[in-house]
């Protein structure tokens, strides 16, 4: 089990369109996490998330530019997450993330 994934974490994703900035704010109880995934054009809240060991998957529908569902599956390793997310067909790419200080 990971220590506790709760807190603000500041993700960097190399999207095929792009590089893509998300904030994740995580709650995690047991296996269970929700939270909420933010970007520059609104909120979105997460769906599916569990966690298992030192991986977190979970998801979330983005509305804007056009509606797709995110799907994520990163491994949390102290303050550091890596791994891949992937929007709707296009293939997917990876992430990476840290815990944002004011944590």
């Amino acid at each position: 089990m990971i220590d506790d994934v709760t807190g603000r974490w500041n993700i960097e994703w190399a999207s095929p369109l792009g590089t893509e900035y998300i904030t994740l704010d995580l709650t995690a109880d047991g296996d269970t996490i929700t939270g909420v995934a933010r970007d520059d054009v609104g909120e979105y809240l997460l769906e599916n998330a569990a966690i298992d060991g030192d991986k977190v998957t979970g998801s979330f529908r983005m509305t804007k530019p056009i509606p797709l569902t995110v799907t994520f599956d990163v491994k949390i390793r102290g303050t550091a997450m890596t791994g891949k997310a992937k929007a709707g067909i296009l293939p997917a790419a990876p992430i990476t993330g840290h815990r944002s200080a004011a944590e």
